[in-house]
């Protein structure tokens, strides 16, 4: 028998598969909570073979795949080595299932999509008036802030397989690129209106909000970036639209608590 072994921790971050005799006998650990972490949709076969999906590094982060291998669920111990089982792009998995035979499973396929869209407010605030998908394109969108005019507004996309950084009017119906490379995210602009802060890539294989960022600087119009600093993973900037034309960095401690 195969099972879930949890003791409460966030996330499941402490989570591990055991197995254990029907008649008794010591729990095994299966598959312990850092090989586990690695790992989503989880199939046991009869024959003991495992297929688990493993999402593909950067840039291919909305891609996942899956895996096969065998292992002992009397030992716990690997006796046939990982090997991948699918070759597939552009998008993840869930619900596999396989025949009884073990010979063919089936599976959804997902893809993570962001879209924007922007209206006018009416009546203090409580109505939205004109709603609309903004900009009008099929890739990934996310619109990070608006030109101090409110007339354009700043747009982490992916239309090039990685997120940059643009700006689109919106009596346009193209955007002009501000960062096509270092894999821009999450933009700002600065209070004054002349420059967007954007975190960028450490690492050529795209932005990780799991390692230390640089937090970069790009005309508004475009150009060249500048590096401001280094950040901490998981860090966060925004920017006052307020007199002090100030700009906060927020930083989680060792603890990543604050």
């Amino acid at each position: 028998m195969l099972y879930i072994q949890s003791d409460g921790s966030p996330n499941g971050s402490n989570d591990s598969v055991v197995s254990r005799d029907l008649k008794g006998g010591p729990i095994v650990t299966f598959l312990s909570p850092s090989q586990l972490k690695e790992m989503a949709d989880l199939s046991f076969l009869p024959d003991g073979r495992l297929i688990y999906a493993v999402k593909e590094p950067p840039p291919m982060s909305d891609t996942c795949n899956y895996w096969v291998t065998r292992i002992d669920p009397r030992t716990g111990q690997t006796i046939e080595q990982s090997r991948k089982l699918t070759h597939e792009t552009g998008f993840c998995m869930n619900s596999a299932g396989a025949t009884a035979d073990g010979k063919r499973f089936a599976f959804v396929q997902w893809k993570p999509h962001l879209t924007s869209y922007v209206a006018q407010l009416a009546s203090g605030g409580t109505r939205l008036l004109q709603l609309r998908h903004f900009p009008l394109n099929d890739t990934m969108d996310v619109i990070g802030d608006w030109t101090a005019d409110g007339k354009a507004v700043i747009l982490a996309d992916n239309r090039t397989g990685h997120f940059g950084i643009y700006k689109q009017s919106f009596d346009a119906d193209t955007a002009e690129a501000l960062v096509t490379k270092g894999y821009g995210s999450f933009p700002r602009v600065t209070p004054d209106g002349k420059w967007v802060l954007y975190f960028a890539s450490a690492q050529s294989g795209g932005y990780s909000p799991s390692e230390p960022t640089p937090l970069m600087r790009v005309a508004i119009n475009g150009g060249p970036s500048d590096r401001l600093l280094t950040a901490r993973p998981w860090a966060f900037i925004t920017c006052s639209r307020s007199a002090s034309g100030a700009c906060v960095l927020a930083e989680p401690n060792d603890n990543r608590r604050a």
